[in-house]
């Protein structure tokens, strides 16, 4: 577990948010937290929101907390939260593209700031059963962050943190 993540927002964290969230850390150790952000994933948090449509189709009430942990941008703004980062971040997703224009934002961002690191986090889960059939390549639960920077006209990783699935 994250020291600085409270364990009852701990407990409340899909396990994609929790990989995302740790990969950042593990990427930022030691370094300033407050940084230009850029969170991407293919298909977000297609688990809770496969709850929640769950709970719709058995004419349940919908829980407000878990709509909050539902969102795409969920590990942005936890992450944002937790480390009091003020700095921007923007969420995407773009399909099988989702990482590399991950990587083309994060370097455009750099541009844009005069060089200023940003830390790029891609994080993804493997597609719940019922929509595996339609996925169109093999999933794993995994995440990534790398510290990117834009230094006279070329890409320089800076640092890079990654994990598999914890729980």
């Amino acid at each position: 577990m994250l020291e600085y993540v409270p364990a009852m927002r701990w407990r409340r964290m899909s396990l994609l948010t929790k990989m995302a969230l740790q990969a950042a850390h593990d990427c930022l150790d030691g370094l300033d937290v407050s940084v230009l952000t850029v969170f991407s994933s293919r298909h977000g948090e297609i688990i809770q929101t496969m709850g929640l449509l769950q709970s719709v189709a058995e004419k349940e009430l919908l829980s407000p907390a878990a709509f909050s942990m539902s969102v795409h941008n969920i590990s942005a703004g936890l992450q944002s939260i937790l480390t009091k980062n003020i700095l921007s971040s923007t969420t995407l997703s773009a399909g099988k593209d989702s990482f590399c224009q991950a990587v083309i934002e994060a370097y455009s961002r750099s541009i844009q700031s005069g060089g200023e690191d940003v830390l790029l986090i891609y994080s993804d889960a493997r597609l719940p059963k019922m929509f595996a059939a339609h996925g169109d390549e093999e999933m794993v639960d995994h995440a990534l962050a790398l510290l990117v920077c834009a230094n006279k006209g070329r890409l320089i990783i800076i640092s890079l943190g990654s994990n598999l699935p914890m729980t």
